[in-house]
């Protein structure tokens, strides 16, 4: 049976933060039978491709809940990417920062180098006569160096992924994320090379 791309969109509101639509897409598989009858329906219904203007769910039911469950499937998971990324941006969670930078260091390739004349500049006001090393550095100061440090990495190795899916991956296992998403609004959509084989004659 020939697989069928789906892309749809989940409306503004799905998180508290973002006032935006989040797309994303999927595939459906589909029978010929299953291809003709939605071609023959938009044809009857004067193009139509509103699924509940063409009463999808009443006229084929099995049809409907194939193309229902790959566009609740594309809406959670973008709901749930959102939320990973609004979660991190927003400091909903807990994070044990030691850990996150520990995970970055042996798996993502960050490290943190201390400058000690930048630290000095900084932190000391540029004077420091008693500080010739960085052992002569407070732990404290040590730990804010790198979490500076490890907060602009982030920000840069963020920019380096491709999409709101490696974006979200890379900050849930890094900072052990996990929003549980429920309801999420979505539209149940035809893909968009049955419509337009509706239109060929």
């Amino acid at each position: 049976m020939p697989l069928f791309n789906i892309f749809t969109e989940t409306p503004p509101g799905v998180t508290l933060s973002r006032e935006v639509y989040v797309s994303g897409d999927d595939y459906v598989e589909l029978s010929d039978t299953e291809v003709q009858q939605l071609v023959n329906l938009i044809r009857e219904n004067n193009g139509a491709t509103d699924v509940d203007e063409l009463e999808l769910e009443k006229r084929f039911p099995e049809i409907y809940e194939k193309l229902d469950d790959v566009c609740r499937d594309i809406a959670h998971r973008a709901a749930y990417y959102e939320m990973v990324i609004d979660g991190y941006e927003n400091g909903w969670y807990d994070v044990d920062m030691e850990d996150a930078i520990s995970k970055c260091e042996e798996k993502y390739g960050f490290k943190c180098v201390f400058d000690l004349d930048k630290i000095i500049e900084d932190y000391y006001d540029g004077e420091a006569d008693d500080i010739n090393s960085i052992e002569d550095i407070d732990e404290d100061t040590l730990y804010d160096v790198k979490m500076e440090a490890f907060e602009d990495w982030i920000g840069k190795y963020r920019k380096t992924l491709k999409d709101e899916e490696e974006e979200a991956s890379f900050l849930e296992d890094v900072f052990e994320l996990e929003p549980e998403v429920d309801n999420v609004d979505y539209e149940v959509v035809i893909p968009a090379d049955i419509i337009k084989m509706s239109k060929e004659h």
